[in-house]
């Protein structure tokens, strides 16, 4: 199995405020969060489309904080 760990970067906007809490005997943070993205573009027909797509996200320790 391999071990890389992929890396991700969206740019938009929090959906709400994020969800911290504290989880396990271990006292791990975790973090959740919504990222709205948009794109717009236009159709062949000359239309303008603003789509936006909703990325649910999860942070753990360091990165949650």
């Amino acid at each position: 199995m391999s071990r890389h760990l992929n890396q991700v970067l969206l740019v938009g906007n929090l959906a709400d405020d994020p969800e911290v809490r504290t989880v396990g005997q271990q006292g791990s943070i975790l973090s959740k969060f919504t990222v709205a993205t948009n794109e717009e573009y236009t159709t062949k027909a000359g239309d303008q489309v603003e789509k936006t797509q909703w990325t649910r996200c999860v942070a753990w320790n360091g990165t949650a904080e």
